[in-house]
């Protein structure tokens, strides 16, 4: 875990990624005389107007981006080019084949940063006192707009090689990292209070590494623990997380599941429950995992329910964010079947107390539960 860490101040794996594409708005040529200056000019205008009045057209240049992640090249000849398992530096180097800071800022049309170092044309990503405070504007804008297969189930399909491949390290990294400075916040105040310290005294690393994450690449890992700093610095964490969200519950929902039950058992002493049963004759059996905390010998906080059908591997339901505490009857969570709605399917219920329960009911058209009724009773 030696390896450097750079303070590129500018992308989040979920945008960096989607950020490429065709020459639609290259850079100007070099060295070409006045006149076709003056021409490029006016046809680089109306080219921003019509992107800013078309918002189908820049859908349509953003999935052309997602579609050219397999022709990235490394643009920075000094760096090594350990693509893209390594650090956003390099991440930044091979995005700049079809887009660079200034393109992306043409594109949105707002400012990227409210403050810092980086100018509207270039990234200091030097700075030895500052770093680039994000509009939230940006963020925003960078959710709504750079994910289409969150919409549309086809392209996702299309473009699920090309996450697998080019996006999935950095993506998995920051949201474990990000998991993991949340599980820790007197170890998160602490980084802040000396990334302050460091900024005033203009000693701001190049290479600043603190967690060290098991199996995740190393330079991913301190780039992303400092990018995440200056985010929770900044006030734009939520909105980047959730941009982060978005992109995995796409592409990689399975990870997301697995690493919530893992950073609950490292950090939460919470465990998975799982039992089969038979909802109706006509179903397979069902396998139905409780995942949540101990509180106590005699309760537990359920935050996740998945659902199997037969010996499938993959489940075909997940409820997050359950956030409900029930009875623990010896090594097991009070669940029990009931056809509470009388519909001749089983449907779940948790014992709250000795005379409340919380119950899911199991919809027979869309077979899914569905339905949350409190204290629904036996």
């Amino acid at each position: 875990m030696n390896s450097y860490i750079t303070p590129l101040k500018i992308f989040m794996p979920f945008l960096l990624i989607m950020a490429m594409g065709n020459s639609a708005l290259a850079n100007e040529p070099e060295n070409e005389p006045d006149s076709d200056k003056n021409t490029v000019a006016n046809n680089t205008e109306k080219s921003e107007d019509i992107l800013t009045k078309s918002p189908a057209l820049t859908m349509a240049l953003i999935k052309n981006l997602w579609q050219k992640l397999d022709q990235t090249t490394n643009q920075c000849p000094d760096e090594q080019n350990d693509f893209p398992e390594a650090g956003m530096r390099i991440f930044y180097c091979h995005l700049k084949t079809f887009l660079s800071y200034e393109q992306l800022q043409t594109l949105v049309r707002i400012p990227i940063f409210l403050n810092g170092p980086h100018s509207k044309t270039e990234l200091k990503v030097d700075a030895k006192n500052s770093f680039g405070h994000y509009n939230p504007a940006f963020v925003k804008w960078l959710t709504e707009n750079l994910m289409p297969a969150a919409k549309e189930a086809a392209f996702k399909e299309r473009t699920q090689p090309l996450y697998n491949q080019y996006v999935k390290p950095l993506a998995r990294t920051y949201y474990v990292i990000h998991e993991r400075l949340v599980a820790h916040p007197d170890y998160r105040q602490k980084q802040q209070a000396n990334y302050f310290k460091l900024l005033k005294n203009g000693q701001l690393p190049e290479y600043y590494e603190n967690l060290h994450q098991q199996g995740f690449n190393s330079n991913a890992v301190k780039s992303g623990i400092a990018f995440w700093l200056r985010r929770f610095i900044d006030g734009t964490e939520s909105a980047f997380f959730e941009g982060l969200k978005t992109l995995l519950m796409t592409y990689d929902a399975d990870f997301i599941i697995a690493t919530q039950v893992l950073e609950a058992k490292i950090y939460r002493n919470t465990q998975v429950w799982t039992y089969k049963r038979i909802i109706n004759p006509q179903l397979p059996e069902l396998t139905f995992k409780f995942i949540g905390r101990l509180l106590s010998n005699k309760r537990a906080e359920i935050v996740a329910m998945q659902f199997y059908q037969g010996n499938e591997s993959r489940h075909f339901q997940t409820i997050k964010d359950v956030n409900r505490v029930i009875v623990i009857d010896g090594n097991d969570v009070d669940f029990r079947l009931k056809d509470i709605n009388l519909d001749s399917y089983q449907d779940i219920r948790l014992m709250i107390n000795s005379q409340n329960y919380f119950c899911w009911l199991f919809d027979s058209t869309k077979k899914l539960f569905v339905g949350l009724l409190l204290k629904c009773g036996w």
